[in-house]
């Protein structure tokens, strides 16, 4: 597929310069610095009536999970980090229809999460 940019037709990240032209190179991408989190990302996690939707996620490190009850039940979403032998945990509280829960996962790993009244399950997997 050809563009055209300034006058000037290229593809796929090649590009005709005119003769007696000066190249400039242009730069569309940097990675990030090492101690800097990735652009926020939220993913909404439905809590209907007999499942989570979606019940798997791959999300960046730094992203927000959060977890909406679109069901009249009350439920408790209980999560666990068990990567590398370290195991953590945040619990929501009870959820009422139309209430939500959300965490921040800043640690690279997978994360177990369940309801733990309907003992329904999902998991997170989060990458560096």
């Amino acid at each position: 597929m050809l563009e055209k940019e300034n006058g000037v037709e290229h593809k796929q990240g090649q590009q005709e310069v005119p003769m007696g032209a000066t190249v400039i190179h242009r730069y569309f991408t940097s990675p990030e610095p090492a101690n800097q989190l990735p652009q926020h990302l939220e993913v909404t996690v439905k809590i209907n009536d007999t499942a989570f939707v979606p019940g798997v996620i791959k999300i960046p490190r730094g992203a927000t999970v959060n977890w909406v009850n679109e069901y009249y039940r009350i439920h408790i979403i209980h999560v666990v980090n068990m990567t590398g032998g370290y195991t953590s945990f945040v619990e929501s509280g009870k959820l009422a229809f139309g209430d939500s829960f959300n965490y921040r996962f800043d640690i690279p790993g997978e994360y177990d999460y369940r309801d733990l009244i309907f003992n329904w399950r999902g998991k997170i997997i989060v990458t560096p």
